[in-house]
C-alpha cells in the first residue's frame, strides 16, 4: 500500500484550502528544488503532551462519558478487563445514544441520592445538638 504524500512533495490539493493553494509557489519550490542548494524539508512539530489537569476532566458531561467508558471490554486475548479512567481513549469506542441516556439517569440518581444523604445528616447532627442543649 503505497503512503499518500502531501504538502509540496508533490503537492496535495486535497491537503490545502483552496485559498491557500498557490500553484506559482509550489513552481518556485520546484525551480529551487532543482538548483543545485539543497531544499530542506519544514520541521514536524512535536506532540505536545497535555498536562495532568486535561487527562482528569471535571466537567459533568466528560465525567459520564469516563463512567460510561469504564465498563469492562474485550480484550485481544478474549478475556474482559476493565481499564482505570485515566489510561482511557474517548475515541476508541462508539456509544449508543440510549446508553449515553442510560448513563445520564444513572449519574442523575447518584448525586440526588448523595444529597438526600448529606441533607440526613445534617438534620441529624442538628438535632443532636438540639438534644444536648436540653
Amino acid at each position: 500500500m503505497a503512503i499518500k504524500k502531501t504538502g509540496l512533495y508533490p503537492p496535495d490539493r486535497s491537503v490545502y484550502p483552496l485559498k491557500t493553494f498557490n500553484p506559482d509557489l509550489y513552481k518556485l519550490c520546484k525551480s529551487v528544488q532543482t538548483s543545485s542548494e539543497p531544499v530542506h524539508k519544514p520541521a514536524i512539530p512535536k506532540k505536545v503532551n497535555s498536562p495532568r489537569e486535561m487527562i482528569f476532566p471535571s466537567t459533568s458531561f466528560e465525567q459520564i462519558m469516563a463512567n460510561v467508558f469504564r465498563k469492562p471490554y474485550p480484550t485481544t486475548s478474549g478475556t474482559t478487563q476493565t481499564m482505570a479512567r485515566k489510561k482511557i481513549d474517548f475515541h476508541s469506542r462508539v456509544i449508543m445514544h440510549d446508553e449515553f441516556l442510560e448513563a445520564v439517569k444513572e449519574k442523575e440518581k447518584m448525586i440526588l441520592e448523595r444529597k438526600k444523604k448529606a441533607e440526613e445528616k445534617q438534620r441529624n447532627n442538628h438535632k443532636k445538638k438540639e438534644r444536648s442543649f436540653i
